[in-house]
């Protein structure tokens, strides 16, 4: 079963996201059809994640992720394999792990970088948007937490 699209999900673009296998919009805001990478039935975007040992100290299943799609999972990756381990990526996820104008420009099938962090500083915003690629962040990750502080 895949995971419904939260209503209040947007991008650091302000266009719609498309879900499930990236063929449809449900993100907020009118359908459009020039923001949507569709793949043909029988392939799934590939989905990487560079440090995903931020996002899952070994407790949390990838289980709601791996359904969208080829999830590769990689706990840390050193800068010499940012490229390597990105090569077939249409998604890439990354919290600590740069993103810089020379890996954007070297990945065709690239679409979509999510940042599991409240910024995304570690995101050359300015080449995603020079290729079309959606940048997404998760600014009130904590808010709670910290107000409570």
């Amino acid at each position: 079963m895949r995971p419904e699209a939260p209503a209040s999900c947007a991008n650091s673009f302000d266009r719609p996201l498309s879900w499930g296998r990236l063929g449809r919009n449900s993100g907020p805001g009118p359908a459009r059809p020039d923001m949507v990478t569709t793949y043909p039935p029988d392939s799934m975007p590939v989905i990487v994640v560079l440090d995903g040992h931020t996002l899952n100290p070994g407790d949390n299943p990838w289980d709601d992720l791996a359904g969208l799609g080829e999830l590769r999972v990689h706990d840390r990756t050193p800068m010499e394999l940012r490229e390597t381990r990105s090569r077939d990526a249409a998604i890439l996820l990354t919290n600590k792990t740069p993103i810089d104008s020379k890996l954007i420009g070297s990945l065709d099938r690239l679409r979509f970088i999510a940042v599991s962090a409240t910024g995304y500083n570690v995101v050359d915003v300015a080449a995603a948007r020079a290729r079309g690629i959606s940048v997404s962040n998760v600014p009130s990750y904590g808010t709670d937490t910290v107000a409570q502080h």
